[in-house]
């Protein structure tokens, strides 16, 4: 069997680097990431009000008093796809925001002096929590 080599990043083999194959996620891109989940998650409660907005202004729904007296279909078939895809960005978000967790879970963990939470249990106190202890 051959060994893997030793590369870094920039590809130099005289930096300091990780075996071929592995995925190293930089600090930039889990904050990106982080970012545009947020944004997404964002971008999807606006939607949804939006299209309850929408809805209501268009006579997808008509009211008497407190109650609603009647539903008028075929407007609100558009207010349905709206709220699906308000669905889909909040979806998203929360799905970006879990890998951007892990990533920078992962990246930690990786790191060669841990500082204060070098300690035995620390870890396990960190994914307990998310807060050292």
């Amino acid at each position: 069997m051959s060994s893997s080599v030793v590369r870094s990043h920039c590809g130099h083999a005289a930096c300091p680097g990780i075996r071929e194959g592995v995925v190293r996620c930089r600090k930039h891109r889990i904050t990106w990431l982080f970012g545009a989940a947020i944004v997404a998650v964002v971008a999807g409660f606006v939607t949804a009000i939006a299209a309850v907005v929408a809805a209501l202004a268009g006579g997808a729904f008509v009211l008497g008093g407190p109650q609603v007296v009647r539903v008028n279909v075929e407007a609100l078939g558009g207010t349905v796809v709206a709220l699906v895809i308000a669905s889909l960005l909040v979806a998203a978000g929360a799905v970006a925001a879990i890998a951007s967790w892990i990533a920078a879970l992962l990246n930690t963990a990786r790191l060669d002096d841990k500082g204060r939470g070098s300690r035995p249990g620390s870890c396990a106190r960190t994914l307990e929590t998310g807060w050292r202890v």
